[in-house]
């Protein structure tokens, strides 16, 4: 497994590197047409009447009419100090207000069964690195850098998919669970409610877990399974030499 991970390092390293630079600059991608995507807004509620349900939030100085109906769907709970993304719209007389705050716009939170998940999911990768040939805290060190530069891309990618710029590629994303950051994935999917209900990405991200686990039985139990099939493609003595 260590050895599956470093041939990623120096990429995901390289990948940080130009993300840093697209953010840092700003770089954008051409607006959408008008009336297809409306820029989202963070504003914080100034006045708020619970028993009436509504109130006023400020952003960049201009007051906007909010009902409670707009946070419908989202954990946020109004009140006085809270901030928010939104969409500005209009009401019944033609007013601007705030609209459209969405649950996908408003960061989550990893629950107690999303962190004992996690634990039971890096139990296997952890075991089989005890049967490595480096110290355990390589390895253990690798997959922490990793996972807090999947971490980093998630969120810059969440930020750039709310104002519509420029996205981080799929493909990059996946290097970097690959490599060995998908316990950070993990996290910032349920923080930051991204990546966590398409169906084709979740299907390479739980493989991409499914190929930690068996790797990391298999090592444990000191290869027993794999050295069969290396033996079947004849380069059971390369392999030898690797893990010596």
């Amino acid at each position: 497994m260590w050895i599956f991970q470093t041939h990623y390092q120096s990429v995901l390293i390289l990948v940080a590197d130009i993300w840093f630079i697209i953010e840092k600059n700003n770089v954008r991608i051409p607006k959408a047409k008008k009336d297809e995507t409306k820029p989202v807004r963070i504003g914080k509620i100034v006045v708020w009447n619970s028993s009436r349900g509504f109130g006023w939030l400020e952003c960049k100085g201009e007051r906007l009419f909010v009902h409670l109906r707009e946070f419908k769907g989202t954990e946020i709970v109004p009140a006085e100090g809270v901030e928010f993304p939104f969409l500005v719209g209009t009401d019944v007389h033609g007013r601007l207000c705030a609209k459209g705050v969405s649950a996908s716009l408003v960061n989550g939170q990893v629950k107690f069964t999303g962190w004992l998940l996690l634990a039971a999911l890096l139990f296997w990768p952890i075991a089989g690195m005890t049967k490595l040939p480096v110290a355990i805290y390589w390895p253990i060190m690798q997959m922490i850098i990793l996972s807090a530069v999947v971490f980093r891309l998630y969120a810059h990618d969440k930020r750039q998919a709310i104002h519509h710029a420029l996205r981080v590629p799929q493909t990059i994303m996946q290097l970097g669970e690959l490599a060995g950051g998908w316990p950070g994935a993990f996290v910032a999917q349920r923080i930051f409610r991204h990546k966590s209900t398409n169906k084709s990405y979740q299907s390479i991200f739980w493989g991409i877990i499914l190929i930690y686990q068996v790797i990391g039985a298999d090592l444990f139990f000191d290869r027993k399974h794999s050295k069969e099939i290396w033996k079947s493609m004849g380069e059971f003595e390369i392999m030898e030499q690797i893990f010596k």
